[in-house]
């Protein structure tokens, strides 16, 4: 599984960070922290083989937002513009117009701390490489081609129609009211969210769009490593391949 491959080795860096740290003691978590800046190198694939695999599982990782900054509500309007809608631009090109999946998506983790921001989809192995590079294309353009009033409209409309769904069951109430205690929020605070969420603009999209892009960026692909080597390569990254803990690159 290719989030859980990516959550290994998020979870492998941090061990190597700890390790060198000493004892570190609780703080509040730096929401206005800079991300770690992304270097103008061939980007870096990790490949976790599969051999004989015939898809590949794509996910493009940056560092996101936090649940407690006050503009995490443009990254949720980012996230269904990018790849949440059916329409989304990940999904309307990969899958509509390529033909590469069935489906493509993006979401924020939105935490406590800087969060994840991961991308992803599913395609068959001899697509990978042109799959991955439109891809980052397609996420590169939230910068290029800022988001139509369409797109936001859409965007905007559809998290705020099915807020209210989401609390049909005594359930989800509850752990809305765990989540906003844990993270120290008022009990309204779902009370604003759609006028919130509404007023997100696009100069708001564009803030999230240029912290993405000037991001850390991690790409893991959980796939036939002799097969999609090659073509990844071709492509202009510089790939590494895991297979039974060792890496080679």
């Amino acid at each position: 599984d290719a989030d859980a491959a990516f959550a290994l080795i998020e979870a492998s860096r941090l061990s190597e960070i700890s390790g060198g740290g000493g004892t570190w003691g609780r703080g509040e978590p730096d929401r206005a922290a800079s991300a770690p800046s992304a270097t103008s190198d061939a980007p870096l694939v990790k490949v976790l083989d599969r051999p004989g695999s015939v898809q590949s599982e794509i996910r493009i990782g940056r560092i996101g937002r936090s649940r407690l900054d006050a503009n995490h509500h443009a990254a949720l309007v980012y996230a269904e513009i990018i790849g949440g809608l059916f329409g989304s631009r990940l999904n309307r090109v990969l899958r509509e117009e390529k033909g590469y999946t069935y489906g493509a998506g993006a979401r924020f983790d939105l935490r406590r701390g800087r969060g994840p921001f991961m991308a992803g989809t599913a395609v068959e192995t001899g697509v990978t490489a042109p799959a991955l590079a439109e891809a980052r294309r397609q996420l590169a353009t939230m910068q290029s081609a800022p988001p139509t009033d369409e797109e936001l409209t859409e965007a905007r409309d559809y998290l705020c129609g099915t807020f209210p769904l989401r609390f049909g069951t005594a359930t989800p109430v509850a752990s809305m009211a765990a989540a906003l205690t844990v993270l120290g929020l008022s009990p309204d605070e779902p009370d604003h969210f759609r006028e919130r969420v509404a007023a997100v603009d696009r100069a708001a999209i564009a803030l999230i769009a240029d912290e993405l892009a000037a991001s850390a960026e991690q790409i893991v692909i959980v796939g036939d490593a002799a097969a999609i080597t090659g073509p990844i390569e071709a492509e202009g990254f510089t790939v590494q391949v895991e297979a039974d803990g060792a890496a080679s690159a």
